[in-house]
């Protein structure tokens, strides 16, 4: 449920990791590193559009509640060390906004459109 946005959200942080991914996805075709980055993070959500996975909302997660405990879920994540692991290591609010938009993204759409922007 986490992976797309947290990708999309690290992107800029691991361009050449995730290109090398993106080139495996589309070999044939010719692309920047940023491009086949992009097709990663593409890859991925098409991934989860196809095995249905559910956003929280669809998951049938009360929104209100689970707005009132994103901070704690921040502070409890950021406790936990794994954020350190990450390739661009997140703030308390961007942990929020993350777990924001896994509440209600959606995976269907045309290919590009970018459906998990913090914004």
């Amino acid at each position: 449920m986490l992976l797309p946005a947290v990708l999309e959200y690290s992107k800029d942080a691991c361009v050449e990791r995730l290109a090398d991914i993106g080139r495996i996805f589309s070999p044939d075709e010719e692309m920047t590193d940023e491009e086949a980055a992009e097709r990663t993070v593409q890859a991925v959500k098409e991934l989860c559009h196809s095995l249905n996975i559910p956003n929280l909302k669809e998951w049938g997660i009360d929104e209100q509640e689970f707005m009132n405990a994103r901070e704690k879920k921040a502070k409890d994540a950021l406790d936990s060390g794994s954020p350190a692991n990450n390739p661009k290591v997140p703030t308390s609010e961007e942990i929020m906004g993350l777990y924001q938009v896994c509440y209600d993204y959606l995976t269907q759409g045309k290919v590009g459109q970018k459906v998990w922007k913090i914004e």
